[in-house]
């Protein structure tokens, strides 16, 4: 009903007529209108976050919302077709989020992230990919254009425009029904098992990397994207696709950057952990991590009671997760130089099938190879060569073809990981049990307090990684708060991250959902814990500037835009 409404009053119609110059002058003022009604329709109708303890998947289902109304408000005008309007919005809300920044904050820098939709194929994704870099950069010579001298604001210098994987969504199987199976270009599934995962990864790196070349320049290409993010709900969902991807690209030489939002959503303290340890896993340590509330004890049991775990169900995500936090317990144990301590039975217990049973060491030897380039490398020279990774028996093949040093029961694992069972021939037998009937309810008692027992050694060796690598911790106050259901901003843990010597970087979550950007979240951690708030404002001071200096990318070249632009128009 408010999207018919909405439809019939087509408040847009005024933005593009048919018959106009492509040079007219365009109206600035419906677009930022439209952008604020959705935002008051998202509150009236979609019942955004208003409940702390809410959980990540209902977070996600308002941001789907949200974005659906938009698509319906502004729907009918861009359809029309022009950048002015996506140009026009992002300007739009980046001027009010400027002006919200309270004493003695103001923004210096913005970055405007491009999410890669599932249902292109590879070479639209690319030429998305390079048109959506070219409208973003548009943004933010427009902001720049619009900071006078009489304002005596400092012009933001620090600006990229990340490309972002996303993590599998329930509605893609709704928005992208399963296609016939023809060719890659025909994809419109990729979503679900990993080793779907591996090929929607797979896609976006070939797309990238043809979206590179053909800009012509490769080092302004990186510098214009600048970061790779990684976000979207965690539970059921495989973190490893997206690292050992992560690492492929960089390992090729392109200079980017590595974010990824991770312990967010979770069904055990274990998992959240791990989501988050091991992005550490790679030859590339991540720059920024999202959110990350896993690393808070607190938040971590408020996310865990959010979920309904009925110990003994027969998902299949709960054997990989139970095994992963098993293997990943053994790399953090090995690393500290700390032999077994009792994971490694319970992981042969775990695995144990009507076969020949695979040795743990192979399980974690096969956990540590996924989280290389390895396994993307392999998978991406696969679909350049034209082979149908969306086809299962065509994955199914590829797999079977791969070799780890000649180790027989290390590749049957990665099989496990990719296909939640062991497709070589003859070889299905050695599928464990419990991936295909469910844990054992008795087994997963005793897995849960195991793994609960080992929680303090999982966090220290987190924070160490983080502190070694200096990641930085993106916080988002009232999204973290409103997902974890902690009812306070003293009690959110960026005053532990600053006293433990961590970066910390304070950010608004989506604000269509959140109606807030990143100066109000600093008003509200002033408001909710003022003593602290001169330790807060020394360390976000030292990640622009002094000895302390962060960033994801460098200042802007004032010439920057103006070099892309001749470059793009040359070719």
């Amino acid at each position: 009903m408010v999207g018919e409404l909405i439809d019939r009053m087509s408040i847009l119609d005024c933005r593009i007529e048919a018959d106009a110059e492509p040079d007219a002058t365009i109206p600035s003022w419906p677009y930022p209108f439209a952008i604020n009604l959705v935002r008051a329709v998202v509150a009236l109708f979609a019942e955004i976050p208003s409940w702390t303890g809410e959980g990540f998947n209902r977070f996600q289902w308002h941001c789907g919302a949200a974005s659906v109304l938009r698509k319906t408000i502004l729907g009918s005008a861009e359809a029309r077709g022009s950048n002015e309007l996506e140009i026009e919005a992002q300007s739009a809300s980046l001027e009010h989020a400027r002006q919200g920044y309270p004493p003695p904050y103001e923004m210096t820098g913005f970055e405007l992230r491009r999410e890669v939709d599932p249902g292109l194929d590879i070479h639209s994704i690319s030429r998305d990919v390079s048109e959506g870099i070219m409208r973003r950069w548009e943004t933010y010579e427009r902001v720049v254009s619009r900071i006078t001298p009489a304002s005596q604001l400092r012009i933001p210098k620090r600006f990229c425009a990340p490309i972002s994987f996303q993590r599998p969504r329930e509605e893609w199987r709704e928005i992208y029904p399963p296609y016939p199976a023809l060719t890659v270009e025909s994809d419109t599934r990729r979503w679900g098992l990993p080793w779907e995962q591996v090929h929607y990864v797979s896609s976006v790196i070939l797309a990238l990397q043809i979206a590179r070349a053909d800009f012509g320049d490769g080092t302004l290409f990186d510098r214009a994207v600048g970061s790779i993010d990684v976000s979207g709900i965690e539970i059921g969902h495989a973190t490893w696709p997206y690292v050992s991807g992560i690492n492929y690209l960089i390992s090729g030489r392109m200079d980017l950057a590595f974010t990824a939002h991770a312990g967010e959503s979770f069904e055990r303290s274990s998992t959240g952990l791990r989501t988050v340890g091991q992005l550490f896993l790679g030859s590339r340590a991540p720059d920024r991590i999202g959110h990350a509330s896993s690393l808070d004890a607190r938040m971590r049991r408020m996310i865990v009671k959010q979920q309904l775990h009925t110990v003994g169900s027969p998902a299949s995500y709960r054997f990989d997760d139970y095994l992963q936090d098993l293997c990943f317990l053994s790399v953090v144990h090995s690393s500290l130089n700390v032999g077994d301590q009792g994971e490694h039975d319970l992981i042969r217990q775990l695995t144990s099938s009507a076969g020949l049973v695979i040795e743990p060491a192979a399980w974690v030897l096969a956990f540590e190879w996924i989280h290389t380039k390895a396994p993307l490398e392999f998978a991406v020279n696969a679909l350049r060569s034209g082979l149908p990774l969306h086809e299962r028996e065509s994955s199914v093949a590829l797999w079977r073809s791969l070799n780890i040093a000649g180790n027989l029961s290390a590749k049957l694992a990665v099989q496990q990981f990719l296909f939640g069972e062991i497709v070589d021939k003859d070889m299905s037998g050695r599928t464990p049990t419990a991936a295909i009937n469910g844990v054992p309810a008795d087994l997963e008692k005793r897995l849960i307090e195991f793994l609960e027992s080992s929680t303090d050694t999982l966090e220290e060796w987190v924070f160490s990684q983080i502190r070694l690598h200096e990641t930085l911790i993106e916080c988002c106050p009232t999204s973290n708060l409103a997902i974890a259901g902690v009812r306070e901003y003293e009690d959110h843990p960026v005053w532990r991250f600053l006293n433990m010597g961590v970066r910390v970087s304070v950010n608004s979550d989506d604000p269509l959902v959140f109606g807030g950007f990143a100066g109000e979240e600093l008003a509200a951690l002033n408001a909710g814990y003022g003593s602290d708030t001169g330790l807060l404002e020394n360390k976000l001071q030292q990640l622009s500037t002094g000895d302390g200096y962060h960033a994801v990318v460098p200042d802007v070249d004032k010439d920057f835009l103006h070099r892309i632009k001749n470059l793009r128009e040359a070719r």
